[in-house]
């Protein structure tokens, strides 16, 4: 038998060798070289042609990845059946893509050992690859329904980010999943295209949820919103493309993976979802079809796993280009089921019980199958709030690569303190805000100017008078006058002078201050993050009625002071009878709602609760 020597003992010869004859030819010095180099890298290749095997997969399957093409030799098929293998199809039949078209999965005889097979196939010089079919389940917790209260969309600061984008049906989000309840009323209209990709082919399919996990996912990234009932989804309009992968149980092949990966790809999926993970590191087919996607413009973001453990020993999340979302809690905090590392990307809200009874104030409300809605918590939970972002942004700058997209996503989130790394907490404002592509949300100063014109006539010795008004408003046609459409709903109003006191802007962005003590005063606002210094004193008197606008425009500067003040005197005339229709308004003392109930109509703003006079 003959004795294996490394490459180290062959060095070791050599310079013995080299100090007994002293001298060598050149071409037997090379020849030596290109040996000893020879043997490295064989010994590399063969080392880096398998990896360990670990975590679930499937049964009776193997993948294997050809050099070339399918191999028609009558003595490499005689291999195969001795390894037990009883038939071979390819994975993407109808993938043009020269890679992808090389993988084709192996059926074995019931009982084979896979990881035998594996080990054996990787010494056929035919072969790039050879790996298990590995399983991927989903990762969430179910629970009860409970009613909605979206913490997560006020932490991620998406009533600012809407002033910029609601989303658009010209951008498609793939749900890669259990299905989607399509009949569902938040997705009325909103499914273009569907498949089922259990068995590994996508076909055309309603693809139905006959779980729950895939519809929570997608009520996230666009449930309708600003219907005034349901759910607020972060994309007002949105187009998903669904592929059905996992079922009922949660659980599904790799094949199943990556065939609903391409599928999405192929038909226009900007942003893909995968709430989904497998306890093992990323194969060479995940990669390959990950990296399909991503080369056809398609960004992917995945879940980094609900086992408190370092999730570079998952998959999806271990695979390269992807973006890895950890989840947080209600106040920041690791989630306590959340996969960490280095390789995770950036957090968002994914709800953390942390033991305590699973409710809309500590996990995520969102739709669920049958008309209805549920609370759950995971990094599948936390997944789709950064799709749905992804999706924000290119909606408004459609040209971003997945690269870019990535970038803007993580470089505009916001740092948190946590236990472990998982990244910083996504931020969608300043996300939309940095790389939309438009100028820069701020405010402007305009000189205060005094009219005879008023939007409020009255007969004379008016009941509401004085009366302060106003709108304020983001003047998205630069006409410097608030338009239907461009009231912001929730911003606060505060008045300083003989009466103090705040008010929240309603669903048109107006507020009111009525039988306003005669004096001097000062207005000011918050909308979100943008704040309006306090305006210089002006007057009050009786039977007055001053209108002061706050006007949020797209330029450059800091935050100041917006005011448009008009201002009318309505002399009092004690014999005239008032024979004009007064407009009352409607008033309301507004707080913050820890319930968030949704009765106020515009639900994405539902932090306030107001209640009348």
């Amino acid at each position: 038998m003959l004795k294996k020597i490394t490459s180290i003992e062959l060095i070791n010869k050599f310079k013995n060798l080299y100090k007994k004859k002293k001298t060598l030819s050149i071409i037997g010095i090379t020849s030596l070289l290109f040996l000893i180099t020879l043997g490295i890298f064989a010994s590399f290749s063969k080392d880096t042609k398998t990896k360990e095997i670990s975590g679930p997969f499937v049964k009776d399957q193997v993948i294997i990845k050809y050099k070339v093409d399918l191999s028609q030799s009558v003595e490499f098929k005689q291999k195969l059946t001795s390894l037990g293998v009883i038939s071979q199809e390819k994975v993407y039949k109808t993938s043009t893509n020269p890679s992808l078209s090389k993988y084709y999965i192996l059926k074995l005889k019931q009982g084979i050992d896979v990881k035998s097979v594996v080990k054996e196939l990787s010494k056929f010089n035919e072969l790039e690859k050879a790996e298990p079919n590995y399983i991927f389940s989903a990762q969430a917790e179910p629970n009860d329904p409970s009613y909605p209260k979206e913490w997560a969309l006020q932490k991620i600061d998406m009533p600012n980010a809407w002033i910029i984008g609601t989303g658009t049906s010209e951008t498609k989000v793939a749900v890669v999943d259990t299905g989607v309840d399509g009949s569902h009323p938040e997705f009325n209209g909103r499914i273009s295209l569907a498949a089922d990709c259990a068995s590994g082919t996508c076909v055309d399919s309603t693809a139905t949820d006959n779980s729950y996990h895939g519809t929570h996912v997608a009520g996230t990234i666009g449930a309708a919103t600003n219907n005034g009932v349901g759910v607020a989804g972060i994309n007002w309009n949105i187009n998903f493309i669904v592929a059905k992968m996992l079922n009922s149980q949660g659980t599904g092949s790799g094949t199943a993976l990556v065939s609903g990966i391409i599928f999405a790809s192929e038909n226009g999926a900007r942003v893909i979802n995968l709430s989904l993970g497998g306890a093992h590191a990323c194969s060479s087919m995940e990669q390959d079809a990950i990296n399909f996607a991503i080369n056809n413009g398609t960004t992917v973001i995945v879940a980094a796993g609900n086992s408190n453990m370092n999730a570079s020993n998952f998959s999806p999340a271990s695979c390269q280009g992807v973006l890895v979302v950890g989840a947080t809690g209600p106040n920041d905090e690791r989630a306590v089921y959340s996969n960490f590392g280095s390789i995770v990307d950036i957090a968002a809200p994914g709800g953390n019980s942390n033991g305590a009874a699973k409710t809309a104030a500590n996990t995520i409300l969102s739709t669920a199958p049958g008309g209805s809605y549920q609370v759950l918590q995971g990094t599948s939970m936390a997944t789709p709030h950064v799709v749905g972002v992804a999706a924000l942004l290119l909606s408004v700058n459609p040209g971003l690569s997945p690269s870019q997209v990535k970038s803007c996503l993580v470089d505009n989130a916001d740092p948190i303190s946590t236990d472990k790394p998982i990244g910083p907490r996504l931020n969608a404002f300043k996300t939309l805000n940095a790389c939309s592509g438009l100028p820069p949300i701020t405010t402007t100063t305009t000189i205060p100017r005094e009219t005879t014109s008023t939007t409020i006539v009255s007969g004379g010795g008016n009941s509401q008078t004085p009366l302060l008004q106003g709108t304020v408003y983001t003047d998205l046609n630069t006409n410097n006058t608030p338009d239907p459409g461009e009231g912001y709903q929730g911003a606060s109003v505060a008045i300083a002078g003989p009466f103090n006191g705040s008010i929240a802007t309603d669903s048109l962005g107006k507020f009111f201050f009525p039988n306003l003590p005669v004096g001097d005063y000062t207005i000011s606002a918050v909308a979100g993050s943008v704040n309006f210094n306090p305006s210089s004193l002006f007057s009050m008197a009786t039977n007055m009625i001053r209108t002061a606008d706050f006007k949020i425009i797209s330029g450059s500067g800091g935050d100041s002071t917006t005011t448009t003040t008009t201002t009318t005197t309505i002399p009092p005339d004690p014999d005239e009878e008032d024979t004009t229709t007064t407009t009352i308004p409607i008033f309301y003392n507004c707080v913050f709602d820890p319930s968030c109930a949704l009765n106020q109509g515009q639900i994405q703003f539902c932090p306030l609760k107001c209640t009348k006079k």
